[in-house]
């Protein structure tokens, strides 16, 4: 009965964050259809009950979790935290984002000492003695990019992994080098959604050049600073706030009005 804001001050309050920003973290609703279809985490209202949006989930037979993690960044205002807690937390969101593919490393070998930073974190610089223990005490596999996991089997990933390890020292130092690379990427701060982009109307002309070139299939990201339409890894246009006249939508539609710059016609 309790409903996300509740929640949120529940979490905040056991975990004993202090960074003012903790007032930016969400609770998103992650579901698995029993079907094919994939959901893109939904964030959830303040104000929706956790127990309807299970109930929900349920008639529609879908699994569900919820995610505590932060969903507001305000990019230009994003300065250094002295709270141990909201460092950790925010390690553990750069983490899970690296693992989806949200932040992106084509080269292995990169992809490989991103992953022993990510272990080495969680096992607070206590790194394992052997490939074996990397891969069966330390969950190695869990911390590969989804995307790559069944490129190697999983002692070959630690035997690609397990030197990297070695090298590392100071768990604190190493947490600061993910948190920075993290805010180097891209895609920092989004939220992702996994959408399929509808045909322009019958005779319409504005935005169609903008509709034609971008794919069937897409990736919307949304930021501080706007809308991003892009595909798995890469940008590939983006409107600032002042061009979206509006917009709305729920975990299944959305839809926006954006001024076609070229034309200076909402579309």
């Amino acid at each position: 009965d309790l409903n996300v804001g509740k929640i949120l001050e529940i979490c905040n309050h056991f975990l004993d964050v202090e960074d003012e920003r903790k007032k930016h973290f969400g609770i998103f609703a992650v579901r698995t259809a029993a079907s094919s279809f994939a959901y893109s985490p939904e964030p959830l209202k303040n104000t929706e009950f956790m127990g309807d949006i299970i109930a929900k989930a349920s008639r529609r037979d879908e699994s569900i979790k919820f995610v505590f993690k932060r969903k507001i960044v305000l990019k230009k205002h994003e300065v250094e935290s002295e709270d141990d807690m909201f460092l950790r937390l925010m390690l553990l969101q750069a983490v899970d984002n690296f693992i989806e593919g949200l932040y992106y490393i084509e080269n292995e070998e990169e992809v490989c000492k991103m992953v022993a930073k990510t272990v080495f974190c969680d096992v607070d610089g206590e790194w394992p003695e052997s490939v074996a223990d990397l891969v069966e005490d330390a969950c190695l596999i869990e911390y590969v990019p989804k995307a790559i996991r069944e490129n190697f089997s999983d002692n070959e990933w630690g035997e690609k992994i397990f030197s990297f390890g070695e090298t590392l020292d100071d768990p604190t130092d190493v947490q600061d080098e993910v948190l920075q690379w993290a805010t180097e990427q891209p895609f920092f701060g989004c939220l992702r959604f996994h959408c399929t982009l509808e045909p322009p109307k019958e005779g319409q002309t504005a935005g169609l050049d903008i509709l034609r070139s971008l794919p069937h299939e897409l990736v919307l990201c949304l930021d501080s600073e706007g809308i991003i339409f892009c595909d798995e890894r890469c940008e590939l246009m983006k409107f600032g706030y002042a061009d979206i006249l509006r917009w709305g939508g729920s975990n299944r539609r959305f839809s926006c009005q954006i001024c076609d710059p070229t034309t200076e016609k909402p579309f």
